[in-house]
């Protein structure tokens, strides 16, 4: 049920409503936990004068979605004068705080939501009904910790993309230095068969040279048998 308004207050309402803190106040100091119902805006620990500000407060978003009683029993222990104040700067903070679940990035710093939900636990201690806002940033902490490591996960893969880059650059240029000394090395081949071509040729010459050469010894030899055996002529 959203926080009524009150919208004039007398004497007697005022009398009335030291009378409540004074009950409420000997509550608190024996850790008696006073429940929404018995501390509505006529029992809270102090009265409202700022009713303007208190309409445009509960007339916000976060209060018509997410209506509130709280009891603002923390208050008890503040002077009397800093409680309504210190009560609206509650109020702004739920407001705050609901909007801020509205319009989180992804790319926010985790402990923007962190110190929301600190901020959620302590308006819950002031009775603030907070369950409904708090699931929602444990949702948000949860997705932004897939997002996270997602983020993670794909700057690792890049990394391992950029070393592999990198492995391949450098065996690009081993590439290119062991094509290099393949080229030197056919070349060398090529002079090589070149060489070896030219002395077949040149083998091919000698042998032709040898055999006339062995005719020519054979003739000779022929030459001398027949001299040898030729009759002497006296």
């Amino acid at each position: 049920m959203a926080v009524t308004m009150v919208e004039t207050a007398d004497a007697t309402s005022v009398s009335q409503g030291r009378n409540v803190e004074k009950q409420c106040i000997t509550n608190f100091s024996k850790d008696i936990v006073v429940l929404p119902s018995q501390c509505d805006d006529q029992n809270w620990p102090f009265a409202k004068t700022n009713y303007s500000l208190w309409n445009s407060l509960e007339s916000e978003e976060a209060f018509r979605l997410v209506p509130q009683t709280p009891h603002f029993q923390s208050l008890f222990s503040q002077r009397e004068s800093s409680r309504e104040g210190a009560a609206i700067a509650s109020m702004v903070n739920f407001s705050n705080v609901f909007k801020m679940a509205s319009n989180l990035q992804p790319d926010c710093p985790r402990n923007t939501i962190e110190d929301a939900l600190e901020t959620l636990l302590d308006l819950e201690n002031d009775g603030f009904m907070v369950n409904v806002v708090r699931d929602r940033f444990l949702q948000l902490l949860s997705a932004k910790d897939k997002v996270e490591g997602f983020v993670a996960k794909a700057k690792e893969t890049t990394d391992q993309i950029e070393e592999i880059d990198h492995d391949q650059s450098m065996i690009d240029l081993n590439i290119k230095d062991i094509q290099n000394r393949i080229r030197l090395l056919q070349e060398e081949c090529a002079l090589a068969l070149s060489k070896k071509a030219e002395q077949y040729s040149t083998i091919a010459h000698l042998k032709s040279k040898v055999s006339g050469l062995n005719d020519s010894i054979r003739n000779a030899e022929l030459e001398f048998t027949a001299l040898v055996a030729t009759p002497w002529q006296v």
